[in-house]
């Protein structure tokens, strides 16, 4: 194997584990912003569910709008949080993640608001239900989700992605980091939540494309600009951060197993 060919392969490695790392926390702070949502309105939360390739929730003896716009506000606030430590804390690897946090957590809720008041589904079919007018949910995802793309075009640098990486390469490490992961979403739910199983084939193929456009727009953004930042993660601690992203799914199915979709 060539020196070439093994970088591509740790890239690889390292990616899959950053985004599921990254996307599972990004869920989490979600459900948390509904959390604290409730608790402003003093509402009791029944039930904190984490699922790594389903329906995640937090649920209380009612919700309102309030409630439910405190997934997206709260949510991202929280994901973006670790940013403002990245002037303190210097670690490369930190300050990836940190990108990767916020460039999942915009990613995530922006397509969670604006599919889900198109197809009537999740938070954005609840709000079109209560009153909330359809094109201001999809303009506000639509926003969340084009500050996501700057977000991944700027974190590409950080995995040495740079001019000179070939868009068949930047394909490679970005859609076959995501794609995997995307896969386990469509085979979890054929198994244990099948009648929703369109619904949830639509949206892994709309991330398996999401991250085709990340990673030509990523392309385009490297030979438009010249900012590139110093720091590059080492490749020494890929099959550290891919054990890391693994041990959090498990983790999640042995907190809360496999409970029934309340949707």
């Amino acid at each position: 194997m060539t020196p070439f060919n093994n970088k591509l392969i740790q890239r690889t490695v390292l990616f899959i584990g950053s985004f599921a790392i990254a996307y599972n926390i990004a869920i989490a702070f979600h459900e948390l912003g509904h959390v604290v949502a409730y608790l402003i309105v003093d509402e009791p939360i029944i039930e904190f569910v984490l699922n790594p390739f389903s329906w995640s929730w937090s649920t209380g003896n009612n919700f309102n709008i309030f409630v439910l716009w405190g997934g997206v506000t709260f949510g991202q606030f929280f994901a973006l949080l670790p940013l403002l430590l990245i002037f303190k804390i210097k670690s490369t690897l930190f300050v990836f993640l940190s990108k990767l946090l916020a460039a999942c957590a915009f990613l995530v809720n922006g397509i969670y608001l604006s599919l889900g008041a198109i197809w009537d589904f999740g938070d954005g079919g609840s709000l079109v239900y209560l009153g909330i007018n359809t094109s201001i949910i999809i303009i506000i995802g639509s926003i969340y989700f084009l500050i996501s793309f700057l977000l991944w075009s700027d974190l590409q640098y950080h995995l040495g992605l740079n001019k000179q990486t070939s868009l068949i390469n930047r394909m490679t490490i970005i859609v076959g980091s995501i794609a995997p992961y995307m896969i386990l979403i469509i085979i979890y739910n054929l198994v244990h939540n099948s009648d929703q199983i369109i619904m949830w084939t639509g949206l892994a193929v709309f991330g398996i494309l999401t991250a085709f456009l990340i990673a030509f727009f990523g392309n385009l953004w490297t030979r438009m600009f010249k900012y590139q930042p110093t720091k590059i993660v080492s490749l020494n601690d890929s099959w550290k951060i891919f054990s890391f992203g693994l041990l959090i799914v498990i983790a999640e199915f042995i907190i809360f197993g496999t409970p029934p979709n309340p949707f």
